[in-house]
């Protein structure tokens, strides 16, 4: 994973970590740190072995995951782009620099690109063989513990996420 540590070590990488961290510090919701991170890769991972029944490259998964909110700190500079967008351009910089091919870059923007948006939920689980963008996009709805969230009541994505099941 030699890769995915080339991500975790680039000086923009931490740099634009540091401002996601910054700009959601009294944040009272779910935060877009490095935990939401690593759980958004685990559940990926796992629920392509479950879908495939074998392994794919790891570091797509871990890369995916480690960008695919980086770029939450500039909506308030870009208002008018989703941070998806934002995320994309910024992974579209750093992934040659950290050694993903072509190829690989693309399967990653994509990921990043459409893991937003709760209505499709539903849609992507009902289908019997899902993309690597669509496991991705479960992976990072299902990553939230809502269950144990003590703003909850206050939260629109809950209700949402509470009655859509995988």
């Amino acid at each position: 994973m030699e890769r995915v540590q080339r991500i975790l070590t680039h000086p923009q990488y931490k740099k634009w970590l540091a401002a996601n961290v910054a700009v959601e510090e009294n944040r009272i919701f779910c935060r877009h740190d490095m935990a939401h991170n690593l759980a958004v890769a685990r559940i990926a991972y796992l629920l392509w072995l479950e879908q495939q029944g074998e392994p794919a490259a790891k570091p797509l998964f871990y890369g995916a995951a480690l960008l695919h909110d980086i770029g939450k700190w500039q909506k308030e500079a870009y208002p008018d782009y989703g941070h998806e967008t934002l995320s994309a351009a910024l992974a579209e910089e750093i992934l040659p620099q950290c050694g993903f091919q072509a190829e690989e870059q693309s399967v990653i923007i994509e990921a990043i690109l459409s893991h937003s948006g709760m209505d499709r939920r539903q849609e992507i689980a009902a289908k019997e063989k899902k993309t690597f963008a669509e496991i991705f996009y479960l992976a990072d709805k299902l990553s939230r513990p809502c269950w144990t969230c003590a703003a909850k009541e206050e939260c629109y994505w809950t209700v949402k996420n509470e009655r859509l099941t995988y």
